[in-house]
């Protein structure tokens, strides 16, 4: 079902006559063109914030998405403070949803019974291969020992 509709089926619709006609003194019906934008604004508000898109048939997202299009309606109506979408947008979206969506990773992990072993073995500093000592009289370029350089002797 599209966000739209869902919207309708949850906020009566004299409520949803009132903020998609903020200007108008007498309105009658919805604004279609007007909820369907803040349709829209909401599930590119899913992707931005939550990292994922907008899912009609996952029931988290219809919730979430639904309080969103009310509140991008009533902030355009000039009924709420831009500050208490961006609240929704920060806590609900980017901290709430996409913790259990898109953040929800699984962390690796390992059934070997093998056990790496420490570097250290006692108070000597440990480099990487590529960093030991036995390398700091190699020159770039050079010869290698025991090659004809092409020098007459």
């Amino acid at each position: 079902m599209a966000l739209e509709d869902e919207v309708k089926d949850r906020y009566g619709d004299e409520h949803l006559v009132n903020i998609t006609n903020p200007f108008d003194e007498d309105p009658t019906t919805i604004d279609a063109a007007r909820l369907s934008k803040a349709a829209r604004d909401v599930e590119a508000d899913f992707e931005v914030y939550a990292q994922v898109e907008y899912d009609g048939a996952d029931a988290r997202h219809v919730s979430l998405a639904c309080e969103g299009v009310v509140l991008k309606l009533l902030v355009r109506a000039g009924e709420l403070k831009p500050k208490e979408e961006a609240d929704w947008r920060k806590n609900d979206l980017k901290e709430g949803l996409a913790l259990v969506t898109s953040r929800d990773r699984i962390l690796p992990t390992s059934g070997s019974e093998l056990t790496v072993p420490s570097e250290r073995t006692s108070d000597e500093d440990v480099y990487a291969d590529f960093d030991r000592t036995r390398f700091r009289r190699i020159v770039p370029s050079s010869p290698a020992v025991g090659e004809d350089d092409g020098v007459l002797e």
